[in-house]
């Protein structure tokens, strides 16, 4: 994934009930949905497709156990070409979370 610094490229909503998600999203915006098999071979990421529309891609996330109300609802990807710097500027504004994983797919 690539994009201009500050750009949101992706986008994860956690679900607890994926048919029910399914059903909202596809009745309210018309969105069809598609297994990520390559990420997850049960089918609990569900890459949404919203037709011609332009816009960021996205996924419905599956996960069963999650608590109820959570506070990881959506995921929101945002392009930075240096992980690290924008750690460090993040770190020095004070930010009173943050979270980083430190992988390949994280820096692409």
């Amino acid at each position: 994934m690539s994009g201009t610094q500050g750009t949101v490229i992706w986008f994860e909503i956690w679900v607890s009930d994926l048919d029910r998600a399914k059903a909202f999203y596809h009745e309210l915006f018309g969105w069809e949905f598609a297994p990520l098999s390559e990420y997850d071979a049960e089918g609990h990421y569900q890459e949404i497709k919203a037709g011609d529309a332009a816009g960021v891609n996205g996924a419905l996330v599956y996960q069963p156990d999650r608590p109820q109300p959570t506070a990881r609802g959506t995921v929101v990807y945002v392009h930075v070409p240096d992980l690290e710097k924008a750690v460090e500027r993040a770190v020095s504004s004070k930010v009173s979370h943050l979270r980083t994983q430190h992988s390949e797919l994280t820096k692409i």
